[in-house]
């Protein structure tokens, strides 16, 4: 079930961190730079009022952004944005597209698997194996 607004105050600010989501959950790659700048600034700031508490991370609804809605998230304020490519964070990802992935259905296990790192490594190393599959002469049709 969602959280109500009066839920959001009840929460231990030393276990969670609230993230804006935008306003109104609107694709932002094809929205205009006004109409993207109201969605995160009008989004946190109404966040911040209801939870007395600065906001700082961002999630793009539905995981997807562009290089303007990236640049956009940094001007109005935001510390980091959260993308859903689901891949694991590196030393090379951008801190206005780090990956994110849903840890609501996840197993312990699989959590402290992806936590750790290694589940991403398992990704990276499947990737890999399967590029050079396809790429084999003796490849099956």
């Amino acid at each position: 079930p969602m959280l109500r607004p009066q839920d959001l105050r009840t929460v231990d600010p030393e276990l969670v961190e609230w993230g804006s989501h935008t306003l109104s959950h609107g694709l932002l790659p094809g929205a205009t730079p006004e109409l993207v700048r109201e969605e995160l600034v009008e989004s946190r700031r109404q966040l911040e009022a209801l939870t007395g508490r600065p906001v700082r991370f961002l999630a793009y609804p539905n995981g997807h952004y562009t290089e303007s809605v990236r640049q956009a998230a940094q001007v109005c304020g935001y510390e980091v944005a959260l993308a859903g490519d689901g891949s694991s964070v590196t030393p090379q990802s951008h801190l206005y597209s780090l990956p994110r992935f849903d840890v609501g259905a996840m197993p312990a296990h699989m959590l402290r698997l992806e936590l750790s790192g290694m589940l991403g490594a398992a990704r990276t190393l499947r990737s890999r194996l399967m590029r050079q599959r396809l790429s084999s002469p003796w490849a099956p049709d």
